[in-house]
C-alpha cells in the first residue's frame, strides 16, 4: 500500500484537496481520521504494559520488530476495503507525530496544508458568527473574540497546536518527504497547484474537474452544532 498522509492548519482548504484527489481513481483521501489516534492509543498501551517491558527487556529486536510489523498491519487493514492503489489519511494530528510515520512508512509523503494565518482565523471566526444562537461556552467572557482567539492560538489549541506541528516539521528539514501546499495557490490557480503535488508524488498528472469538485467528505459536522462543516464542492 502506498500510504501518504495530508495534514496541517484547520481552514487550510484540506476538504476541497482531498475532494479533489479523490477524482482521481486510483486514490483515495480520507475525510478527517481517527487513524492517528488509534495507533497512538495502541503505542501508550504497550509502552505501559508490563509484559512488553518484559519482552523488551528479554528480546528487544524482535519485540520492536512485532510492534512495527504491528502497526503496518493495522493501518494497511484499515485500508485494504476502499481497494485503491494510494491512500492519503487527512488528519492535523500527523504533523505532530512525524517521526511515528516515518518509522512505520519511511516512503510515506506528507502534504501540509497551509494559508496566512489571519485568514484562518477569520474563517473560523465567520463561521461561529453565523449563528450565535448555537454556542457551548459556558462562560460569557469565553464568548468574546479575544478569548477566542487567545483560546485557537495557545499550543493546545486548534491553531496553535497545528503551528507547533508545522514548526516540528521546518525544524526537522526533512524536506524530501514533505509538501507545502498552499492554499491561496490551490484556490486560485488550482491545476498549476495539483501538478506540484503529482510531480511531488511520482505520478502522472490526472486531468482533475475543478469546474465541479464533488464533496466527498463525511465529517461528524453536528457533533460541533454545524458551525464548521466541511464541504468543498462546486467550482474552485
Amino acid at each position: 500500500m502506498n500510504f501518504n498522509v495530508v495534514s496541517g492548519l484547520p481552514r487550510s482548504g484540506s476538504t476541497l484537496f482531498c475532494n479533489i484527489l479523490n477524482q482521481n481513481p486510483r486514490f483515495f483521501a480520507s475525510s478527517t481520521s481517527n487513524l492517528i489516534y488509534m495507533t497512538n492509543s495502541i503505542i501508550t498501551s504497550w509502552s505501559s504494559s508490563l509484559e512488553m517491558k518484559n519482552l523488551l527487556g528479554i528480546e528487544k529486536e524482535k519485540t520492536e520488530k512485532r510492534m512495527q510489523d504491528s502497526l503496518r498491519q493495522f493501518v494497511d487493514g484499515w485500508y485494504r476495503v476502499e481497494g485503491k492503489d494510494i491512500i492519503f489519511d487527512k488528519s492535523r494530528g500527523w504533523t505532530l507525530n512525524y517521526l511515528m510515520l516515518q518509522s512505520l512508512f519511511p516512503d510515506s509523503k506528507l502534504l501540509v496544508m497551509v494559508r496566512d494565518i489571519r485568514n484562518v482565523f477569520s474563517s473560523i471566526e465567520k463561521q461561529y458568527r453565523k449563528n450565535p444562537l448555537l454556542d457551548d461556552v459556558a462562560s460569557s467572557i469565553g464568548k468574546t473574540v479575544y478569548h477566542r482567539a487567545d483560546h485557537m492560538f495557545s499550543p493546545e489549541g486548534l491553531i496553535g497546536s497545528s503551528i507547533v506541528g508545522i514548526e516540528d516539521l521546518i525544524r526537522r528539514r526533512k524536506s524530501q518527504n514533505i509538501l507545502f501546499v498552499f492554499y491561496e495557490e490551490l484556490s486560485v490557480h488550482p491545476e498549476e497547484s495539483m501538478r506540484k503535488v503529482y510531480d511531488f508524488l511520482e505520478e502522472d498528472y490526472f486531468p482533475h474537474n475543478f469546474e465541479n469538485v464533488v464533496n466527498t467528505a463525511v465529517d461528524p459536522d453536528s457533533f460541533f452544532l454545524n458551525k464548521f462543516p466541511h464541504d468543498g464542492s462546486g467550482k474552485v
